[in-house]
């Protein structure tokens, strides 16, 4: 609920925009804070991919990021709400338990590939734990 003023340019001319921001109702974000999920120590909080979004992106398995901390590990790389995470180092993530047991596992301090599709782009960073 945030107000705030955008400059766009349409058809060449610029205006400036009143606009309000916040959460539309049913969003992914606004779902998953009243499932009370939270962050772990990546900075994220996922869940399950939707099968038709994973049979139109070909993919076999992943998950959703829903929300990503400021200033977290994820946030660094590069990642964002809406990006699918199907690897993380050498682990291949199916699904919501397999990325638990991925992300309890992963060592600190040291540069972690992360794979992840972005509107049907492949994208590979490194995320590093504190």
């Amino acid at each position: 609920d945030t107000k705030t003023k955008i400059e766009i340019i349409r058809q060449g001319k610029r205006k400036v925009l009143k606009v309000t921001i916040g959460a539309l109702e049913g969003d992914e974000l606004s779902v998953a804070k009243k499932e009370g999920q939270s962050s772990d120590s990546l900075g994220l909080s996922v869940k399950p991919v939707e099968k038709d979004q994973l049979r139109t992106l070909k993919l076999r398995g992943g998950v959703l990021v829903v929300e990503v901390l400021p200033d977290s590990p994820s946030a660094v790389a590069g990642i964002k709400a809406g990006d699918i995470l199907v690897q993380l180092g050498y682990s291949r993530i199916d699904d919501a338990d397999e990325y638990q047991q991925v992300i309890a596992e992963l060592p600190k301090s040291t540069p972690i590939l992360v794979r992840f599709y972005r509107q049907g782009w492949a994208i590979s960073k490194t995320i590093v734990i504190d």
